[in-house]
């Protein structure tokens, strides 16, 4: 054992394990081991996994709030090179009042070092950076926020492809502010309201808002004649793409452009194949109010899509409620998805439960639970065993319950899984076989 902030057995761990070790230490913290979850964060940080040092700051805060020591390990293994975990690890030092730490984060200028190859990590960090100024703290960091703010969009908006309409309205609301006129031109004369992407049009409301925001009308005029001949001629075999376009028009309140769409009945002309997008696209329709398209297209699903996903049985039921659909969610149980759905996965047994009892389905249930899931689902992800248990009991299924425990392949991991999900862990967590832990602290780390 060392002390201090000493480095440890880095030799043990390589670069390439750290996310796995970061997941392991994310397991343990969720069962109560929390001795061994700080030390896999630690270790992990150490080899610059910026993510697992957010963890370790955030977690050694709960347990020792005024010891700096592990803001300190994380700032000083930082990578900075994963635009997310940077704005991760500089959002989780803002929270336990780590402001020495911040700043100095902030003075290694990693709006210069990120990576710029994944538009949405690239999108957090921006979101992250934004988020430290809301406080309005005036705890002295402000102005290097801001200017990593405009470093990052000056980067971004020169090296950036121009095809993410979410990305591009950020660096627009980015760079609106004194000072960034001409980086402002440079970003405008690139043409984005040609360049975007609509196909996948997540992001075009955003997009309106910052042209709308940095006086670029001309281009605004561009894009929306674009998003009108987009939903008059887009083809309409992908649901997903139809859902997400039917979500940002409403949200900018393209009632035209909504009205061309939907005039070509894509209800009828969807692609069935993919039930789970099916299933989405039915969804908006209903929560969007389109429930002459949401009848249609539940025709459609309830004759002729599988039921052997449960997450999807759940998702139709759930959605075929109110006028004009009930008669629809009728039609799915009449087709008895319980003798069909897979019981692989635990979560998913779990959600269609819950469905189903909303539903007042209670012969669904019995036809469902008649059918052992306990001995068919998978156990390999401890959270979704839980959704699961904790679904069982609330069903009175002991004898269901009892078979998953007898099941688990690894008592030592999963021991955690028979304690009352209610009871409190205690404040130090727990020893690996079940115990109370004492008392521990940084210098307790390897």
């Amino acid at each position: 054992m060392t002390t201090g902030t000493g480095a440890g057995p880095r030799h043990q761990h390589g670069p390439r394990c750290t996310s796995e070790l970061r997941e392991l230490g994310e397991d343990a913290w969720k069962r109560g081991l929390y001795r061994e979850a700080v030390q896999r964060f630690k270790i992990a940080a150490g080899h610059g996994d910026d993510h697992a040092a957010g963890l370790l700051i955030h977690r050694m805060h709960a347990l020792h709030p005024g010891d700096d020591r592990p803001a300190q390990w994380g700032v000083t293994h930082a990578a900075l090179h994963s635009p997310a975990a940077v704005g991760a690890l500089l959002g989780d030092l803002q929270a336990v009042g780590a402001d020495a730490q911040v700043a100095a984060v902030l003075v290694r200028n990693p709006a210069v070092q990120v990576a710029l190859n994944d538009v949405a990590e690239v999108a957090k960090l921006f979101q992250s950076l934004n988020a430290m100024l809301m406080p309005q703290t005036g705890l002295g960091y402000e102005p290097a926020v801001q200017e990593q703010i405009v470093t990052l969009a000056r980067r971004a908006a020169s090296e950036m492809p121009l095809r993410d309409p979410f990305m591009v309205s950020v660096l627009l609301f980015s760079l609106d502010q004194p000072g960034t006129e001409r980086d402002v031109a440079a970003l405008l004369a690139r043409d984005p309201a040609a360049e975007v992407v609509l196909a996948r049009p997540y992001g075009i409301t955003d997009l309106m808002a910052g042209l709308e925001a940095v006086g670029g009308h001309q281009q605004l005029g561009v894009l929306a004649e674009r998003v009108t001949r987009h939903a008059a001629s887009m083809p309409l075999q992908d649901p997903r793409e139809i859902a997400s376009l039917l979500e940002d028009l409403d949200r900018a309140q393209a009632s035209a452009q909504t009205a061309v769409l939907l005039a070509r009945d894509p209800a009828t002309h969807v692609s069935l194949e993919d039930p789970a997008a099916v299933a989405r696209l039915l969804a908006r329709l209903v929560a969007l109010g389109h429930r002459d398209q949401a009848s249609v297209l539940a025709q459609r699903a309830v004759v002729d899509i599988p039921l052997h996903d449960p997450n999807l049985v759940a998702v139709l039921l759930d959605n075929l409620r109110g006028p004009g659909l009930a008669n629809h969610r009728i039609a799915v149980l009449g087709r008895s998805p319980a003798t069909q759905v897979s019981l692989n996965e635990p979560a998913a047994v779990a959600y269609l439960l819950h469905s189903l009892r909303r539903a007042a389905a209670d012969d669904q249930i019995d036809a469902l639970l008649t059918r052992d899931p306990a001995n068919y689902v998978a156990l390999d992800t401890p959270e979704d065993v839980l959704f699961l248990l904790e679904t069982l009991r609330a069903e009175n299924a002991q004898q269901q319950i009892d078979a998953i425990l007898e099941r688990l392949p690894n008592p030592e991991h999963f021991s955690l899984l028979q304690i009352d999900q209610q009871q409190e862990i205690p404040e130090f967590g727990y020893q690996r076989d079940g115990g109370k832990a004492e008392p521990w602290g940084w210098d307790d780390l390897e």
